[in-house]
């Protein structure tokens, strides 16, 4: 009988003690339940913020000239915003490329400026006057006129140029700050973006006329509002180097088109907004948004 009772007492006790286990699971589970709504609630009220804090810059920004790096905090209620701008028209544009080579009557081959520009960059970050001709022309065949249409192909990511045979990760690296993509197939790059790691391109841009180390000077003692044309650009520039200015004008501008509006909120999870935006009549219109989680 005693031990019917103990029996019957030990299996209490293990009913009890699974329930206790059960619960305490669950509890942890609603737990689990409770902080990720929590935290998507947290994520969508600063992706709000974000939206909000764009808004009010576009406003803001549009009353004064873009300046490449301009940074600053909003404070939206508790959330902390931290905003830069990039100018994204600093930089060669890969598609001018779709330019192609053409006979001459005397039989010579006449290479498109862009061309040479990009062979002139590729030389000045040590590469060879044959590999450089070999990649320029690499890139020309991708998006070379179709036969049917006659219409000029584009690249439309950066990760089809680093996907190349020829393109090394030393390379990629060295070319990531000096190129991008634009849907024509100009050249027109804002002096006002460039930055002093990027003087091989100004240089480039006059085939090497105007030196490295002369364009690395002249960005740097650019005037904090940017250049406003092409005459006070000469007026600042030494009268040695005028010379390697010239032929310069047309592949530059002084008012960039093409921007992004970085924004992050500085909070333990943190949701970035990257707004790539594009100047028109004045305006500036959003024409890609990017969204990013981190600490999740």
């Amino acid at each position: 009988m005693k031990g019917q009772q103990g029996m019957a007492l030990l299996v209490v006790m293990l009913t009890i003690a699974a329930l206790a286990i059960i619960v305490h699971n669950n509890s942890a589970l609603w737990r689990s339940y409770i902080n990720q709504a929590m935290t998507l609630q947290s994520e969508s009220q600063m992706r709000q913020d974000l939206l909000g804090a764009e808004k009010h810059l576009l406003h803001q920004l549009s009353s004064a000239p873009f300046l490449s790096g301009q940074s600053g905090v909003i404070e939206l209620g508790t959330t902390r915003v931290r905003w830069r701008t990039v100018d994204i028209q600093a930089c060669f544009n890969l598609n001018s490329l779709a330019t192609q080579p053409k006979s001459l009557e005397d039989g010579s081959l006449y290479h498109p400026e862009s061309h040479r520009i990009f062979q002139n960059l590729l030389s000045q970050q040590g590469i060879s006057a044959e590999n450089s001709e070999t990649i320029t022309k690499m890139l020309a065949e991708t998006i070379k006129p179709d036969v049917a249409t006659k219409k000029n192909k584009r690249f439309v990511s950066l990760a089809q140029i680093w996907a190349l045979p020829v393109m090394d990760p030393a390379l990629i690296n060295t070319l990531k700050p000096l190129l991008c993509l634009d849907g024509g197939d100009r050249i027109q790059v804002s002096i006002n973006g460039l930055m002093p790691n990027q003087a091989s391109l100004l240089s480039a841009l006059t085939e090497g006329k105007l030196p490295v180390e002369a364009a690395t000077l002249l960005i740097s003692n650019r005037p904090a509002q940017g250049w406003q044309h092409f005459e006070q650009l000469t007026q600042q520039t030494p009268d040695a180097s005028h010379s390697g200015l010239a032929g310069l004008q047309p592949f530059l501008t002084f008012k960039s088109q093409n921007w992004l509006l970085m924004l992050e909120t500085d909070d333990t999870t943190r949701v970035a907004l990257h707004s790539q935006l594009s100047e028109k009549n004045g305006s500036y219109v959003v024409q890609q948004r990017h969204w990013k989680t981190f600490g999740v």
